[in-house]
This record gives structure tokens, C-alpha cells and sequence, in this order.
């Protein structure tokens, strides 16, 4: 079992590219399962900082963004991602989405231009006459409560800048970065979380679910 929770079934004659540290250095070597697990995968280290620790012998070299076919989505990617993040889909007919970031607003008034309405209070904001947005919203079955939201299949799917895109509107939307380059996404639907763990593994980054 990996780090991230994803499992492996494989025999001790299967042969694994890993990375380990040697000298001071990272390098790639190839391994039998037998071969690692008689030499140990983990090791102590003492640290003045933490003190004693584990830590893995070997890690897998991170792999590169798996690339498919354009599909058709009847939406723009990035916007249906933002929508399932800060959109209001269940309230119909209207469709409405918060924000106070200008990068956000004035990408979606480019995306679909003149169908935004102020409400009045600088966050809130409706898409004026939604009718195809909405039957598209529907048709995806997006047209749900919070704990009830996902990732259509179409979108996971898509090729490799399409499925960059509706990551990208998760992230404008519910995404937070640390300083140090660790990127999280907050949501109350189960489905949503995993979805976004499978678009995420497929673009080439390790990630993991928690619970708060």
C-alpha cells in the first residue's frame, strides 16, 4: 500500500523503478519486491529537530500526466468547476455563485459575457437568463445539495488541459496552497472529494483524503 492509500497487487518477482537516497544524492534504481522488503523499506532516522522517526527507503519517481482524447463537455471546464465549488445549482431557475476575487468574476464574465448580475452586496452574484447553462446543469445532475456533488465522468475523463481546467475552477473556488507548495481542496461531499483525488492522480500528483 502506498502513501496516498492506493494498493498494488503484484508478485516478488515484480520489478519496480524506484527512487532512494544514496550519499547524500537521489537516485533510480530497479528492484524486485523480494529485494526491497529483504533489504528493509524503512528506515530510523534521528533528527536534532523531531528526533527518531521512520522513513521510506524507496519511493516511486512521480508519473507523468496521463493524456487522452479531447471529449465534448457542454460546459467550459474551468467554469463548471468553479460552479461546483462556490455555485448555487439546486435553486431553480436561478443560478448564483459567490466570490470577491476579481480574477474569478472577470473570468466568468469573459466565459459567459453579459449574463452576470450584481446582487448588491459585492458577493453574491446570479447568471441573467440561465435557461441553457441550467438544462446542461441538470443534464449532468449537478443540480444538487452540497453533500451530494461531484465530478461528471465526461469531465474526469477529458484530455489532459480539459481535466486541468475543472481542477483549476475546484481550486479557485475551494482550494487553498501552503507556503510550501501543498495544495488542498475543502468539501462536505464524499463523491466530490474522491472525484477530485481521481482528476488529481491523473494530471501526475500524489494525493490523499483526511477528515476534519
Amino acid at each position: 500500500e502506498l502513501k496516498d492509500g492506493r494498493k498494488v497487487e503484484c508478485c516478488e518477482d515484480h520489478l519496480w523503478t524506484v527512487a532512494k537516497e544514496s550519499h547524500g544524492t537521489t537516485v533510480e534504481c530497479t528492484m524486485s519486491t523480494k529485494e526491497m522488503y529483504e533489504k528493509g523499506v524503512i528506515r530510523v532516522k534521528n533528527s536534532v529537530t523531531s528526533g527518531l522517526h521512520h522513513q521510506s527507503k524507496y519511493w516511486l519517481p512521480r508519473v507523468m500526466p496521463m493524456e487522452s482524447e479531447e471529449v465534448q463537455q457542454p460546459i467550459d471546464p474551468w467554469l463548471l468547476g468553479y460552479l461546483i465549488g462556490n455555485g448555487s445549482l439546486s435553486m431553480r431557475p436561478r443560478i448564483c455563485f459567490c466570490t470577491t476575487d476579481a480574477y474569478v468574476l472577470d473570468r466568468i464574465r469573459h466565459t459567459i459575457p453579459n449574463e452576470i448580475h450584481d446582487s448588491g452586496n459585492n458577493l453574491l452574484y446570479y447568471i441573467h437568463q440561465p435557461a441553457e447553462l441550467r438544462y446542461w446543469i441538470e443534464y449532468l445532475k449537478l443540480d444538487v445539495k452540497s453533500h451530494e456533488k461531484h465530478i461528471p465522468q465526461q469531465y474526469k475523463c477529458g484530455s489532459l488541459k480539459q481535466r486541468t481546467e475543472i481542477l483549476r475552477g475546484l481550486m479557485d473556488s475551494d482550494g487553498t496552497c501552503a507556503k510550501n507548495g501543498t495544495a488542498s481542496y475543502s468539501t462536505v461531499s464524499k463523491q466530490l472529494a474522491e472525484d477530485v483525488q481521481d482528476v488529481a492522480r491523473t494530471l501526475g500528483f500524489s494525493v490523499t483524503i483526511s477528515l476534519d
